[in-house]
């Protein structure tokens, strides 16, 4: 039965496809870089999105399949150099690049990676238009993860944390799902006001996408990686953070964890994260529910059928993953 489910499945099998035939080859370099894009753990969120827009836009198989494989490369590219400046040793399941091949390795396959997608956009309708939204999206990613790199040395006040936080998330996972809505809109040649909403709406989307994740890093159910990843690399968390704007033990301990050199032992990791999935869960799933709230007032009809309810879904099952007593979550909106 030609279910939208089973063409769902088999638009993700068809960018698969599209992505080993990009990044694949014999050379280190290739197999170094296929290893990290095409691992199974991926989620492919990105590219769920774009064929949902490509639906509700009228957009042909073949190009949707083309835009989200540049999403996905270039997501792929900046996990690759991610995880040089975090040190990461396991990505999606499986070692780093940079753990098994070192940074120089890593840091090349992230720049091939990236090249193959800004060569794949230039081969698509307005491509042109399509180069520069992406090059913009890329520098956006570049500035946030300057961001991500500073607070490493020196950790924010917890609330000046906050406002970091939210401008690295928009600059790096948000601004890539923006880029979905506007590679597909301009595929569809819809008007400018049109684009610039699914852009806008998609952006707040990824937003709620990377406050769950945040979520999951600190309750540990990420099976790609080890719990508290976020807390080993002294990366910005919003739970955490969240979590110390009402805890000030808790503020003192992170306080301390960052400023001893080395990764933190795991008692500590997890000491961290059980208190914070108490104190500042509660926070980002209410936040996560704002963000896909502001996803729906951006005025873009093509996101009610499939994106936004997926990202609903998303927050709902994220909710269970709070510790807070029940009327704390309910002063939270949960």
């Amino acid at each position: 039965m030609d279910t939208a489910a089973t063409r769902s499945v088999g638009f993700i099998d068809g960018v698969e496809r599209r992505l080993a035939d990009v990044v694949g080859g014999e050379a280190r370099l290739e197999r170094a870089a296929a290893r990290l894009v095409l691992a199974s753990g991926a989620k492919r969120a990105r590219a769920r999105v774009c064929r949902s827009l490509a639906v509700e836009l009228g957009v042909d198989d073949a190009v949707a399949t083309e835009a989200a494989a540049i999403v996905e490369l270039i997501h792929g590219a900046s996990l690759l150099h991610d995880d040089v400046v975090d040190r990461s040793e396991r990505r999606r399941g499986l070692p780093t690049v940079n753990a098994t091949d070192g940074n120089a390795l890593a840091v090349l396959c992230g720049d091939l990676v990236l090249a193959r997608a800004l060569h794949l956009v230039t081969a698509l309708p307005q491509g042109g238009a399509m180069v520069v939204d992406a090059i913009d999206v890329v520098e956006r990613m570049t500035r946030a993860a300057v961001i991500e790199v500073e607070a490493r040395t020196v950790l924010p006040e917890p609330r000046a944390g906050l406002a970091l936080w939210r401008e690295m998330a928009l600059g790096k996972t948000g601004a890539l799902f923006g880029l979905c809505g506007s590679l597909i809109a301009r595929a569809a040649r819809v008007d400018d006001a049109t684009r610039e909403a699914l852009r806008r709406g998609l952006e707040a989307t990824g937003l709620a996408f990377q406050l769950i994740d945040d979520l999951g890093d600190v309750a540990g159910t990420d099976a790609g990686k080890p719990r508290g990843q976020d807390v080993r690399e002294h990366a910005l968390n919003h739970t955490l953070l969240s979590a110390m704007c009402v805890d000030g033990a808790l503020a003192q301990a992170c306080l301390t964890a960052w400023q001893r050199p080395g990764e933190p032992d795991t008692a500590v990791v997890n000491d961290l994260c059980d208190r914070a999935l108490v104190a500042g869960g509660g926070a980002t799933v209410h936040e996560a529910r704002a963000a896909v709230q502001d996803g729906a007032g951006a005025g873009a009809e093509a996101l009610a059928r499939e994106v936004l309810p997926w990202a609903r879904r998303l927050v709902a099952d994220a909710t269970g993953l709070v510790t807070t007593t029940e009327p704390e979550r309910r002063s939270v909106g949960a």
